[in-house]
């Protein structure tokens, strides 16, 4: 028997070792977490979210200060289709593209200029949309096409032609 009290005694012994041991490595996490804690901030990490992360906002785009919005004066779009109206007759066959690199302006600026010329008869042009060719000179852009009567027409004008001749006749 006094091998199983002497085996009782050292089971005993283990025992309270490992619950204090156990003790102190709970006391020691415990002790880092908090020191963790208080070294970020004691701030709760922010709960995952899900899907894409999102983009980070893009720098504001700032106009230049220099160019003003809204209506142009009279007088410098007069100057303008007047330098656009000698630039076209020193180059004909130009694009927008061209007269606007020539002057030194966008073609955004030179549409209303090219649009009076167009009214007034000082331009003419060939092509189409982004193909369009200025050249100086009348002649007034496109031409409509005449509308061809079709034959149904064509004989509805000669049974009528004939219908009125026909009344004349009988009414005198």
């Amino acid at each position: 028997m006094a091998k199983k009290d002497f085996d009782a005694n050292i089971r005993a012994c283990v025992d309270s070792f490992v619950e204090e041991l156990s003790a102190l490595v709970r006391q020691a996490a415990l002790d880092s977490v908090q020191e963790a804690l208080i070294s970020v901030g004691a701030s709760a990490p922010a709960p995952a979210r899900r899907g894409r992360p999102r983009k980070k906002a893009a720098a504001p785009v700032r106009r230049k200060a220099s160019k003003k919005r809204g209506r142009r004066s009279s007088a410098l779009v007069s100057k303008t289709t007047d330098s656009a109206l000698a630039y076209i007759r020193t180059n004909p066959g130009c694009s927008v593209g061209d007269i606007g690199a020539g002057l030194g302006s966008s073609t955004k600026e030179l549409r209303l200029p090219l649009m009076k010329l167009l009214a007034d008869g000082k331009l003419r042009t060939t092509g189409q949309k982004r193909g369009t060719r200025y050249h100086a000179g009348g002649g007034g852009g496109r031409k409509k096409a005449k509308r061809k009567t079709t034959r149904k027409k064509a004989k509805r004008k000669t049974t009528r032609k004939k219908a009125k001749k026909t009344t004349r006749k009988k009414k005198s």
